[in-house]
């Protein structure tokens, strides 16, 4: 919470929080942040893989979140327990208050193994009722894959169209990419870092270091984004 407020305080304008990480419910301080954010007027969003949203599903929908996502990396991932929790999220969201809040969607990180399933998403999103499917390319998107890529949207896309879904597919890659554009990555501890895919590059701490030094090394970094190993494998 001492890090976020930093935050707020340190940059000109903080529309979006995006939170996750293992076990985010084992701490109070989780739906403190949430609270915090959404009192501020920020875009709480959470990602979880469902494993325990039923039995914090009455705290959630109560802490002015604005979307959760479900992610959902491979169907057999999709066992009977998380269906039921995911659909016990919705249904008590359906019969609240407020009905449309917080969003719900399904997160399918595209990967080798699930290319041939992307049907089946669709058919379990609509079954669920979640609000859209979100497909984002996995990390590292390896050149083989870019090849296929315009067969396995315009596959999504047609089966979406079928189904009557809404899906949000990848945009065109670019670098810098609009991740590291559009957020400032910062861990549980206060280390600012590139993004969630280099936690290994730590620019500086929030709570320890100059804030304009930790955006002067964002930028040299960003000078040279075209050239690293790890941006350079991201299809992000």
């Amino acid at each position: 919470m001492k890090c976020l407020k930093k935050l707020s305080i340190n940059t000109v304008s903080v529309t979006s929080l995006f939170t996750g990480g293992e076990s985010p419910f084992s701490t109070r301080a989780f739906f403190d942040i949430i609270k915090y954010g959404s009192g501020k007027g920020i875009s709480v969003n959470f990602t979880t893989n469902a494993t325990l949203v039923k039995e914090n599903t009455n705290e959630l929908l109560g802490s002015g979140l604005e979307i959760v996502a479900f992610s959902l990396p491979d169907i057999l991932m999709f066992t009977p327990e998380i269906r039921h929790n995911i659909e016990h999220f919705i249904t008590c969201r359906n019969s609240s208050r407020k009905p449309d809040s917080p969003k719900t969607y399904i997160n399918a990180a595209l990967m080798e193994r699930n290319f041939d399933t992307v049907e089946k998403v669709l058919s379990v999103s609509k079954e669920l009722g979640v609000d859209a499917i979100n497909f984002e390319r996995s990390y590292p998107w390896r050149p083989e894959y870019t090849e296929k890529e315009e067969t396995i949207f315009k596959k999504i896309t047609d089966a979406a169209e079928k189904t009557d879904c809404k899906v949000v597919v990848p945009l065109p890659h670019t670098l810098p990419c609009r991740l590291f554009n559009t957020t400032l990555f910062m861990r549980w501890n206060g280390d600012i870092t590139p993004c969630c895919y280099r936690p290994d590059h730590v620019l500086g701490n929030i709570m320890k270091d100059d804030f304009d030094d930790i955006i002067s090394k964002r930028e040299k970094f960003w000078k040279n984004m075209a050239t690293d190993q790890v941006c350079t494998s991201c299809g992000i």
